[in-house]
Parts: C-alpha cells; sequence; structure tokens
C-alpha cells in the first residue's frame, strides 16, 4: 500500500507545476524590463513621463557658447561667430505635464564674429537663439516660454532686428515627452524625426532631423540637420546643426552649435 500512496502523491506534486510555473511567470512579466518598449519606438517606456513635480526651478541657472562657422563660396574665408550668454529662470508656473510654463531671463552676452554676416547667420537655429551678430538686441525683462510643445526652429529676424531671448528650444517639460515626441514627429515628418531616451543616448534625451527645409534661404540645398540634446530634468545641454552641403564639400555650407558651459549639478 506504501507504494501506492507514495505514487498518488508524486501525481498531485506534478499536476500541481503548471499552476505553479503559470504563477512565476506573471510575476516575471510584471518586473521585466525587457517586456517594456523603448521610448524611441512609440510605445511607451519606464523613463517616459512622470506625475511628479516639474523638475525645472527659479534660480536655475545656464551658461551657453555658441559657435557659428560657415563657407560662403569656394576659395573664399569662413566667417565665424561665438556667443555666450547666462540664461536664468526666473518664475515657474507648474501646472502638470501639458500646460506649464517657466519665466527666464537672458544675461552677460558677448560677441565676437569675423566677418559674421546676415546672409550667414539668417536661417541657422544656433544663429536666432543667440547674440551672433553685434547688433543683435537682447532684452533684460523675462519671456514666457511653453514647456509642453516640442522643439520648433525660432522664427527669423524681423527686419533684420533679432530680439533675444528667444522662447523655446532651451527648456521642454520631459513629464510630457510622449505628446512632444509626437508633435516632433509631427512637426518634421519629412526630415526623418527621431527621438531617443536617455537609456540609449547617455543619459540625455536627443531630439533629430535630416532633410529638405524649404524655410532656407541662403543655402541652395536648403539641407538642415539637427541634434538636441537634453538633460531628463528638461534644460537643453547641446544643439548641433549643419546647413547646406551635409557633407561641406560643395560651398555655400555652414557647421554650428550650442554647448552648455555651466548649469545644474
Amino acid at each position: 500500500m506504501r507504494p501506492i500512496q507514495k505514487r498518488k502523491g508524486y501525481r498531485q506534486s506534478v499536476r500541481r507545476l503548471p499552476l505553479l510555473f503559470a504563477a512565476l511567470a506573471l510575476a516575471a512579466c510584471e518586473d521585466d524590463p525587457f517586456s517594456m518598449g523603448r521610448a524611441d519606438s512609440g510605445v511607451v517606456g519606464q523613463d517616459a513621463g512622470s506625475n511628479g513635480p516639474l523638475l525645472l526651478e527659479p534660480g536655475m541657472t545656464f551658461i551657453y557658447q555658441g559657435i557659428l562657422t560657415a563657407r560662403p563660396n569656394a576659395g573664399q574665408d569662413e566667417h565665424n561667430s561665438t556667443w555666450f550668454m547666462t540664461v536664468t529662470i526666473d518664475a515657474v508656473d507648474d501646472q502638470g505635464p501639458t500646460a506649464s510654463t517657466l519665466r527666464f531671463s537672458a544675461s552677460n552676452t558677448t560677441t565676437s564674429d569675423d566677418d559674421w554676416g546676415g546672409p550667414d547667420d539668417f536661417d541657422s537655429w544656433v544663429g536666432r537663439l543667440g547674440p551672433s551678430q553685434a547688433e543683435d538686441q537682447v532684452g533684460s525683462a523675462p519671456i514666457a516660454s511653453d514647456l509642453h510643445d516640442a522643439p520648433e526652429l525660432p522664427p527669423p529676424p524681423l527686419q533684420g532686428i533679432k530680439p533675444l531671448p528667444m522662447a523655446g528650444t532651451f527648456f521642454l517639460d520631459m513629464r510630457n515627452i510622449d505628446a512632444i515626441r509626437a508633435a516632433f514627429a509631427q512637426r518634421f515628418a519629412d526630415a526623418r524625426p527621431r527621438v531617443g531616451d536617455p537609456s540609449d543616448n547617455s543619459g540625455r534625451w536627443v531630439f533629430e532631423t535630416s532633410g529638405t527645409d524649404p524655410t532656407i534661404q541662403f543655402y541652395p540645398s536648403q539641407e538642415r540637420r539637427i541634434r538636441i540634446e537634453y538633460d531628463p530634468r528638461g534644460f537643453m545641454m547641446r544643439l548641433e546643426e549643419n546647413l547646406g552641403d551635409p557633407d561641406r564639400r560643395t560651398p555655400p555650407y555652414a557647421s554650428n552649435r550650442i554647448v552648455l558651459m555651466s548649469g545644474p549639478s
């Protein structure tokens, strides 16, 4: 009788195994990072969005440097400009991921240009964001900036006058990253838009485009490449831009960038 009882207990244990394996699989799926979609794939990932407070705070100060280099014609010397600008967050209105704004101001601006002129500057995203020309007007009053929209090329100067600072680009509300990604893809649909998440880009959000921009006036190929990097807290860390011939073989072309020299630790 004992062998029969032992075999019956063994059969009952075997019957329980599928239930045990199913429970273990369910628990593993809840915590398995490999089951989560990547943030740049259109599937919400673990680092996309948050219901916490806005991570951009009043008093945060950033020192940016802009470096612009253009070659207008074959055989002609390069045209250059370098600018510095301090950007300070003066006030924050945290109304949640889809409605928050802040006010920021610019100060301590310097400009050093070498034959850098209006045609060199007009089409440049880097040029439009900073004092790349000596006659650029930098106001001392804070300006408002929406945080829930995607990066967008600032408007061109009006009658040759560039008012600074320019809202947009510097700050984003990364709690709204899924909607920002969708807006960026729609805005630059013809320029191969891409948004890379921090896990794939050394801890930074990356916005990239590459393609024809019909708004370009002084570069016949009308080609623009953009790469903008953001700290996960929502402030810009770097912007790289190529205008004209992407291989820089046939002028006119330009290679411009903005670098964060100092910011919150």
